[in-house]
Order: C-alpha cells, then structure tokens, then sequence
C-alpha cells in the first residue's frame, strides 16, 4: 500500500478527482455555486504537500541517514560520522563504536578517495530495525585512479536500530562486494 506520507501522488490524484467532481457539481447545480467550492481541491493539493513535506517517514529518515554518511566520509567530517553510528555499534572486527571511529580516522587520514555516492539503496525495516543494502561509488584519488580504475563500487550490508529520540543509527555492518567481486575480511 502507498504510504500518503512518503509520497505526495496520492493525495495529489485525490485532489484532482475533487476538482472534477466540484466542477461537475457546479455545472449541474449552477443554483448552488459558491465561490469557496473552488477552494476544496486547492486545501486538498496543500494537505498533500504539506504532510509530504513535514512528515518524516522512517523511510526517509534512513535515506537521509545513509546520505549524511555517505557525504560525510566523502568530505572526512569525522564529527559528523558519529551521529550516524549507533551507540552499541559491533560487527565482526569493531567491537565498539569508538573502534569504528577509529578506523573511519586512520582511513579518512590517507588520501585515497575523493567523493563517494550512493547508486542503490534497498531498506527493509520492521519496526525499530532496519536491514538495508548499500551500494556505493566510491571516486579514487587520482594517483591510485592512475594505476587501475577511476572508481570502484562497494555492496555492503547494514542492520540500522532506532534510537530513543526516533532517529535511526548504524549498528552493524558487512562488506559484501568490491566491484561484484565477493570479499569475506
């Protein structure tokens, strides 16, 4: 089912059916027209765009999780990286959130990217879980791009858990492939 909240279409295409239906009504009844009739329709289309606009579906919060990372590893933000990850973070070489951190320090520190961008993005969540997968462009410095390719892709596996003020956070994640080739660390 559409969810009104994440998309405006809906609501949108309600809004037009209302204004066929207040013209028709005030065709035949022209005895009954009001200019206010008009307005029915116009209220419709700005309930839809408004619940788009201020309603933040959990659908929305983790795309914007995930470009907030993706943008923050892209300009070597280290502060900003840690709202994105949870505070019980562990995976199977990070025990810690600090751990994590730690080696989003030691890698942003070499120069080896330049941008990264998210090309794909499958959520799946259930309740105050998340599974998504990621994959991601990530633009090589050009002294390793001088070497082989300019960009490589990475796939990888997150498990996302809401947090006590309903914003979402990364608490676990697995590389999955690097350029559709398989890798296990």
């Amino acid at each position: 089912m559409m969810n009104v909240f994440q998309a405006p279409w809906l609501l949108l295409i309600v809004s037009f059916v209302v204004l066929i239906a207040v013209y028709i009504f005030r065709q035949s009844f022209p005895d009954k027209r009001k200019w206010w009739q008009l307005f029915i329709p116009i209220v419709c289309i700005g309930i839809a765009l408004g619940a788009d606009y201020f309603v933040k579906t959990d659908h929305e919060k983790i795309t914007s999780l995930m470009n907030t990372a993706a943008n923050s590893v892209a300009q070597k933000d280290i502060k900003a990286i840690e709202g994105v990850f949870a505070d019980d973070y562990s995976d199977r070489f990070h025990r810690s959130k600090e751990a994590i951190l730690a080696t989003c320090k030691r890698v942003m520190q070499r120069r080896s990217y330049e941008d990264i961008k998210i090309t794909n993005l499958v959520i799946a969540h259930n309740g105050n879980n998340a599974d998504i997968d990621v994959l991601a462009r990530v633009m090589l410095d050009e002294q390793i791009a001088e070497i082989g390719a300019p960009f490589m892709y990475v796939k990888l596996k997150m498990t996302l858990t809401k947090r006590v003020d309903k914003s979402w956070g990364i608490s676990k994640t697995n590389h999955v492939e690097i350029n559709n080739n398989p890798v296990s660390w």
